[in-house]
């Protein structure tokens, strides 16, 4: 297919990778007769070889399909890296990778655009999340196959060099404290990307599972912290270490219990905890995210708490709905909200 430059196992591509900018250059002359920039060829070797020790993991199986610059029809829009199989449930799902080489990005004003580097000075691009987001949709769109088989799509961005840019500005780890952190998806996604991170969730059989999951990532070695705790009392406690970081993130629920019955309200709680989480951010912190899926908590709620809790950091509040789309009809499922603050780091 010239839709596609390279289509492969994961096996195949992880024994490819010593070679794989020379055979992609060779699949573009073959299939598109044209010759590929040396700005170009020195992306794959440097992105490519970053997804390689992504997906060599023991979790994701030899025979998952690996494609390389997908053209989406129609268009001339190319994805840069997908990963097709099926899930526990034996269902068709596909992940859909922007691959950035940014060592620099800084937040604008306007929706979906950010500031970013390039050899001829800042210039302002699309952020690639959306960019990736519309590629998604695209795919929806245009075929066919995705719908009738109801392939779930999952877009996301992997960054490879922008923690190793802080690392080297300051000379330390990059620190992120997770709280209600569950079974570590973002611990996970924080320690692959480079990140030193202290996960935090009141459920001792949730943390062995967050562990669990990290090791099957093929993450173990990567330093992260397993703390089982009320996330009240550890913040209180690491005030008094006088630990920082440089990113929190948050997902709590709207109603639990501590691992000594302390008791947790998202609408009494979430507030106190932010503004004593603020305490924790070093000079040099870069983001702070609440991600909430309690019913009627609007995001100007979450905006209104990040706002009033970093008040006098600089930066950037914003906050919006979560929902899921709905196949037909084009409407869209209500189930939370998420907020950030962020800036330049």
């Amino acid at each position: 297919l010239t839709m596609i430059i390279y289509n492969n196992t994961k096996r195949g591509f992880l024994n490819d990778i010593p070679h794989i900018e020379g055979i992609l250059s060779s699949n573009v002359k073959a299939k598109m007769g044209e010759d590929t920039s040396e700005g170009e060829i020195r992306s794959w070797h440097n992105s490519l070889r970053f997804m390689a020790k992504v997906v060599d993991s023991q979790v994701i199986p030899d025979d998952t399909g690996i494609a390389l610059e997908y053209n989406i029809p129609v268009t001339n829009n190319r994805i840069d890296f997908i990963i097709t199989g099926l899930d526990s449930e034996e269902k068709s799902n596909v992940v859909m990778i922007e691959l950035k080489q940014w060592q620099h990005v800084q937040a604008t004003e306007k929706d979906g655009l950010v500031v970013t580097h390039y050899e001829d000075g800042l210039k302002e691009t699309t952020h690639p999340s959306y960019q990736v987001a519309c590629y998604a949709s695209l795919l929806y769109d245009f075929k066919e196959a995705v719908q009738q088989r109801k392939v779930s799509l999952h877009p996301c961005v992997f960054m490879h060099n922008y923690v190793d840019k802080y690392v080297k500005k300051t000379g330390r780890p990059f620190r992120v404290l997770n709280l209600f952190a569950y079974t570590g998806g973002a611990t996970c996604a924080l320690a692959a990307a480079g990140a030193e991170v202290v996960h935090v969730d009141a459920a001792k059989g949730i943390v062995a599972w967050a562990k669990n999951n990290l090791a099957q990532s093929g993450l173990a070695d990567k330093p992260v912290r397993f703390i089982v705790d009320d996330v009240m009392k550890f913040v209180l406690r690491e005030q008094r270490r006088g630990r920082f970081y440089e990113g929190i993130l948050m997902d709590p629920p709207s109603y639990g219990r501590g691992p000594d019955g302390e008791m947790w309200r998202i609408e009494a709680n979430l507030y106190p905890l932010v503004r004593e989480c603020v305490s924790l951010l070093s000079p040099d912190a870069g983001f702070f995210l609440i991600n909430s899926y309690t019913t009627g908590l609007a995001p100007a709620v979450i905006k209104n708490v990040l706002t009033t809790a970093l008040d006098g950091r600089g930066g950037v509040c914003d906050a919006q709905e979560i929902g899921l789309p709905i196949t037909h009809g084009g409407l869209v499922l209500p189930c939370g909200c998420t907020g950030r603050w962020y800036r330049e780091v």
